[in-house]
């Protein structure tokens, strides 16, 4: 089972509002953040104020929180959108790219809102449907050489970075075998969740088997 895709542009659209700076016309992308799943559904909500340090050109090199929201996962979400605006860049100033500029993102959650972060939640059920993208993990050549070590399962525990990908991945329970362990590890961070998830802890066993 996968998300819907129309739910998830719901996510999208209807929950947060630029203000102030982040409202303004000197900007020719500004991709607003999804609300994060978890956030909605305990009712979290805030204002996230972050400085963009901008480059020549108009994108943005580097964003960080002036002052919070109070939640991780809505600092977190705003922080991954604003990484992706653009500048207009006759509308650069000199200071842009050295001081950076203030822009603030509101989230704000209403009830029709929250209906739909049940709805996806509700979908979530499935272990992989919170990814969009998920690389192969390779099984490691030293094991198909080892008649002992031909299979096992490590599991994994990460927290969602807010690019997507899984980052603080460790190992709570190793296979027994070190080149599975690796495997996984280097594996899984090149799985990509759906943004709603960003700043999620997960758990998730990876299991090697060998090909007959």
């Amino acid at each position: 089972m996968r998300f819907s895709r129309s739910l998830i542009a719901l996510l999208a659209l209807y929950f947060v509002l630029p203000t102030g700076e982040a409202a303004g016309s000197d900007w020719i992308a500004a991709p607003q953040p999804p609300y994060p799943l978890i956030s909605a559904l305990t009712k979290a909500s805030g204002v996230v104020r972050l400085r963009s340090i901008l480059k020549k050109d108009g994108k943005v090199k580097e964003v960080t929180i002036e002052r919070t929201s109070g939640s991780e996962r809505i600092d977190a979400a705003a922080r991954m959108a604003a990484l992706e605006w653009r500048l207009d860049p006759a509308k650069l100033k000199a200071s842009d790219t050295s001081k950076g500029r203030v822009v603030e993102m509101e989230f704000r959650r209403k009830e029709s809102d929250l209906d739909i972060a049940r709805a996806v939640t509700l979908q979530a059920g499935q272990r992989g449907s919170a990814w969009q993208r998920r690389g192969t993990i390779f099984y490691p050549s030293s094991a198909r050489f080892s008649y002992r070590r031909g299979s096992g399962t490590v599991l994994l525990q990460f927290t969602i970075g807010f690019d997507g990908h899984p980052g603080a991945v460790k190992v709570l329970e190793s296979s027994g075998y070190p080149p599975f362990d690796q495997a996984a590890v280097d594996g899984i961070q090149t799985w990509k969740a759906y943004p709603q998830f960003v700043g999620e802890s997960m758990k998730i066993p990876i299991t090697f088997t060998p090909k007959p």
